[in-house]
């Protein structure tokens, strides 16, 4: 391979900073390309040549990016853990102004705003791979490496999103991490269910607003309140 030409008003430095900014592009298309085929093909039945042929490189170029198919699931599974935490606030972002501050109006936007994220294919395909790391070590080692982490950040990026809930952490993320448990089930089941499926979908969601709503309004004089402590 012939060395890297440097134009005349083109300093070595400059250079290498756009080398490195090509390599960083190929990389996040490689990363794209895998998520993409996570969607449309599965994880079991995705391999780094299909991989290549999808970001549209050589398998030279994949190689020199990620030497195996393990080296690039462990990328793959991070960039997806950031793509999902960029998802999350971006559908959370997106709620009106004009609800902040409206009680049961803007409990129920939050609650919209994780339902559509859960259901977004980015999260569809990282529960899919959760199921099948429950009988693939490999792909069970590569979550658990990254999942402490994006778990970490993420709730980082919660508290400052949700800056109403100063002081209340504990509280609020005990409502996320109850809402993630009934809405994941929920998606499962909307497809099990005889009934309408938007009418049994939306009395799911209203409950579930009014029982989060208890535990906001709580005023630390029921049993709801021993779940949490309010002096953080």
């Amino acid at each position: 391979m012939s060395p890297t030409k440097v134009m005349p008003d083109e300093s070595p430095e400059i250079a290498l900073n756009w080398q490195a900014q090509k390599s960083a592009l190929t990389r996040d298309r490689i990363l794209d390309a895998t998520i993409s085929g996570f969607i449309k093909l599965g994880y079991n039945k995705l391999s780094t040549t299909q991989v290549a042929d999808m970001a549209g490189i050589s398998r030279g170029a994949m190689r020199h990016h990620f030497d195996s198919k393990k080296e690039l699931i462990q990328a793959a599974i991070e960039y997806l853990h950031q793509k999902l935490l960029e998802e999350y606030l971006e559908n959370i972002s997106l709620i009106p102004e004009a609800l902040h501050g409206s009680g049961r109006a803007l409990i129920r936007a939050r609650l919209d705003a994780f339902w559509n994220y859960l259901n977004s294919d980015l999260n569809l395909v990282y529960q899919e791979l959760t199921m099948t790391a429950r009988t693939d070590p490999e792909l069970k080692d590569s979550l658990d490496r990254s999942i402490k982490n994006f778990d970490q950040i993420g709730r980082q990026s919660v508290l400052r999103l949700f800056s109403d809930w100063e002081g209340k952490g504990e509280r609020l993320f005990f409502i996320i991490d109850t809402s993630r448990v009934v809405l994941e089930g929920l998606i499962r089941v909307q497809w099990q269910t005889a009934a309408n499926r938007e009418q049994f979908i939306e009395r799911q969601l209203h409950y579930l607003t009014l029982c989060i709503e208890q535990i906001v309004n709580d005023d630390g004089n029921t049993e709801i309140s021993q779940f949490f402590n309010e002096s953080e």
